[in-house]
């Protein structure tokens, strides 16, 4: 859970909504961020990909009154 959280904190971002589910010993997280351009979103959505323990990442974009959506 820090490395992911961790990779919002360099470039200062908070997550709108941030919902954690645990299934065994498998931690699944859904961010909602607010004021993310595509190309932002793309690139934050490689990082989360990076570290070892992911699994697969999401990255939805969504109208712009919409936050942009990752589900990791």
């Amino acid at each position: 859970m820090p490395r992911i959280l961790g990779l919002f904190a360099a470039p200062a971002l908070v997550p709108r909504r941030l919902y954690t589910t645990q299934d065994g010993e498998t931690l699944n997280f859904d961010l909602q961020i607010d004021g993310l351009d595509a190309d932002a979103a793309e690139t934050l959505s490689w990082q989360l990909r990076t570290p070892v323990c992911a699994r697969g990442v999401l990255c939805t974009a969504k109208p712009d009154d919409i936050p942009v959506h990752i589900a990791v």
